[in-house]
């Protein structure tokens, strides 16, 4: 049987209010690599693959595992954080300041709204999103493990839901108070399969580590 596990990273420091200098360069917290070693000691198999994506708290999230496994291959894929806004939003500025332009975006339900320089249309991150389940069903390990991103890890289950990428993406208006109900703690867990017609998620993402501030 060929599985898989979507793992949100660790705690940030994004994500407990401080600014940020640049788009994937926020570290993780104290906290947040507590539970990077506490899902590490949690992982009931040793994988045969273990993925990052090219952002900073991924890639240190899953440091401890890759510790616990040295020999397990280790590769980057195109699984980073999604955002619809232009990269100056990323300059010196904290989560509280984009949100109310990450909602704007997401009430407007335009699937193929550009906002220029660094963003990324719904459509195009729908189709990213497919090419991680598409990755996930095409990989020739068997057991693997990928660190990503919270809002990103919504497209994937989105667009696992809705079938095909035109799908998901047409039905934008729906995936806003979706996005707002479906909650992916840090590094929550989200279980899944390969059959043959494709990547199944096979639970709703689930904490599996109880570490809080």
């Amino acid at each position: 049987m060929k599985q898989f596990w979507l793992i949100r990273h660790g705690q940030s420091t994004a994500n407990v209010g401080q600014p940020i200098a640049k788009r994937g360069i926020p570290p993780l917290t104290d906290l947040g690599w507590q539970q990077a070693h506490a899902i590490a000691e949690w992982f009931p198999t040793e994988p045969d693959l273990i993925v990052a994506t090219p952002f900073v708290r991924a890639q240190q999230t899953a440091e401890p595992l890759r510790a616990r496994f040295p020999s397990v291959d280790y590769a980057i894929w195109e699984a980073q954080e999604y955002s619809p806004l232009n990269k100056r939003w990323y300059t010196n500025t904290r989560t509280s300041e984009r949100s109310p332009l990450f909602l704007k975006f997401f009430d407007d339900a335009d699937p193929h709204h550009d906002n220029g320089d660094g963003a990324e249309t719904f459509a195009a991150g729908i189709e990213r999103a497919g090419r991680l389940l598409k990755q996930l069903h095409e990989a020739p390990q068997s057991n693997i493990v990928v660190f990503t991103h919270g809002t990103f890890l919504r497209m994937v289950y989105w667009r696992w839901l809705m079938k095909t990428d035109k799908a998901a993406y047409n039905a934008m208006g729906a995936f806003g108070p979706y996005r707002k109900v479906m909650r992916i703690p840090n590094c929550s867990v989200i279980y899944g399969e390969v059959r043959e017609n494709g990547a199944m998620l096979l639970s709703s993402p689930e904490i599996v580590v109880r570490l809080s501030a």
